[in-house]
């Protein structure tokens, strides 16, 4: 339906626009609201929001969403924006078992044990 893609279009436009500013707790907020009003979480909010958390130095928010997006595909961005903002989080462990996750995503798994 061309209203749903069009809300859905308009909520990541501006989710992005809060990444841009820095302001992420209002891009949670407008990530939220989505699901209030019935428009569809794509992987472009989920990419775009963890963005957001990632530019607001709240790793532990982005790999919630991460971890919510099981239902979708994840994509490379996703994997690398996440782990960006793991490692800028300390969080070197759980970016470590995102990277195996890709690994084993892309088929790449063997070329990461002979690492």
């Amino acid at each position: 339906d061309r209203n749903i893609e069009a809300d859905t279009m308009m909520y990541n436009a501006a989710i992005r626009a809060c990444d841009k500013r820095g302001d992420w707790q209002h891009a949670l907020q407008l990530f939220c609201e989505m699901l209030d009003h019935s428009v569809e979480q794509d992987a472009v909010a989920y990419n775009v929001a963890i963005s957001a958390c990632r530019s607001g130095g709240r790793w532990q928010h982005a790999l919630e969403l991460y971890r919510e997006m099981s239902d979708l595909e994840k994509d490379v961005l996703a994997y690398s924006t996440v782990v960006g903002s793991l490692d800028e989080g300390f969080a070197s462990r759980q970016a470590s078992h995102i990277l195996v996750e890709l690994a084993e995503m892309t088929g790449l798994r063997s070329l990461w044990d002979a690492m």
